[in-house]
């Protein structure tokens, strides 16, 4: 296992809209394949039983092959606890997302489910326990799922049209026999470098704003926490029922984040800028 950077255009992404992103619509092969399927059925039956048996028994399945792993966190934290955030009187949980990214093809967003398998798990105090190690690595507090397999809710994108031979007949069996857990905290001396150096408008504009994200997980073998992810910290409004804040026209309203002390009640939002290469 390697971390590297990942692609920069990652770091500013908008908001998600919700917990599980639609698939993308079908290609123009996939819609052709399907028109063909009929009329093979009708016309060439006979033909391809007698002469492509052979033949069709070999033909390379085009899979989606990722050689990248990331990790996204969406959720809310009141009163110190992983919660559930609002907006326009529906609530949403905390989200941890596991993504499998295609680097040669992947449109570096969440939306961009073509070439991403996405692994959507919900944390709350019943399936999450904290975790003191995450203090000791710098974040102000942070949990572990007990069972990420319980923690589970579902996927997006290409997972059904990976490998089995390599990842198993479900992706996620594979991703959920390794532990996960999440914890905020102040942005990592590295991230905050590497922002500067390629990003120095953004980074002179919003360094207030700026938090990081610490994911804990045994993929490498053992136990680990690694500081990698930038975040920010949106403004709830505590006595409606922890609503986003908005204005007028729908922006969201950003905290300083940078000043924070201790995980301060917030919807909290953390991208990656390191990953791992699978």
């Amino acid at each position: 296992m390697t971390l590297r950077t990942s692609a920069l255009s990652a770091l500013f992404l908008g908001l998600v809209a919700g917990p599980l992103a639609a698939c993308g619509d079908k290609s123009e092969e996939e819609e052709e394949e399907e028109a063909d399927a009929d009329t093979d059925a009708d016309t060439d039956s006979d033909t391809d039983s007698d002469t492509d048996a052979d033949t069709d028994t070999d033909t390379d399945v085009d899979y989606f092959e990722p050689d990248w792993m990331l990790a996204y966190a969406d959720g809310a934290i009141i009163n110190g606890e992983l919660g559930q955030w609002s907006y326009d009187g529906t609530a949403a949980d905390f989200y941890f997302i596991v993504t499998l990214a295609d680097s040669e093809e992947w449109e570096g967003t969440l939306e961009d489910t073509r070439n991403t398998c996405q692994l959507y798990y919900v944390m709350d105090e019943t399936n999450s326990t904290l975790e003191s190690s995450f203090v000791d690595a710098g974040a102000w507090q942070g949990w572990v799922m007990n069972s990420a397999a319980d923690a589970y809710l579902g996927s997006a994108g290409a997972c059904e049209d990976m490998d089995p031979d390599i990842w198993g007949e479900d992706v996620s069996e594979w991703v959920n026999s390794y532990q996960w857990g999440w914890g905020p905290g102040p942005l990592d001396e590295d991230v905050a470098t590497v922002i500067q150096e390629n990003y120095p408008d953004a980074w002179a504009d919003n360094e207030d704003l700026y938090i990081g994200g610490y994911v804990y997980t045994d993929y490498a073998g053992s136990a680990d926490i690694y500081p990698f992810l930038l975040g920010w910290a949106l403004e709830l409004d505590a006595e409606n029922g922890n609503e986003m804040v908005v204005d007028d026209e729908g922006n969201v309203s950003y905290l300083s984040g940078a000043a924070f002390s201790y995980a301060e009640d917030a919807r909290y939002y953390t991208v990656p800028l390191y990953l791992w290469q699978l």
